[in-house]
């Protein structure tokens, strides 16, 4: 089985924007927007030239870039418009081995 990364904006809520983009209302850290110093309350108006949306839009452009990839985000803050080009950073998983675990499990409950 292949193990693929999955590129991330890391927005976990948002709402329609004044200015016709999406409203950050939760922000993952360590998603793309996060690392890059994104913050709620900014509004997303584009990603690579494509308009935020959908869903659909925007996961596709992060594909084209795959992660380790670039793409230009641009947003309204306070009243200042800007362009920043973001690196695409990984949707972050945890796994978890449980042949690992009982093993040590067994280490814990063994006098």
């Amino acid at each position: 089985m292949t193990n693929k990364a999955e590129p991330f904006l890391g927005v976990l809520e948002w709402k329609p924007g004044p200015n016709g983009g999406v409203l950050i209302e939760r922000l993952d850290k360590y998603g793309t927007l996060g690392k890059a110093k994104f913050s709620v309350g900014d509004e997303l108006i584009s990603i690579d030239g494509a308009p935020f949306d959908s869903h659909e839009t925007v996961t596709s452009v992060l594909q084209q870039a795959g992660v380790g990839g670039t793409v230009k985000v641009q947003r309204i803050r306070g009243r200042e418009t800007e362009e920043l080009e973001v690196k695409v950073r990984a949707k972050r998983t945890l796994n978890l081995d449980l042949d690992d675990s009982d093993e040590l499990l067994e280490r814990k409950i063994s006098p």
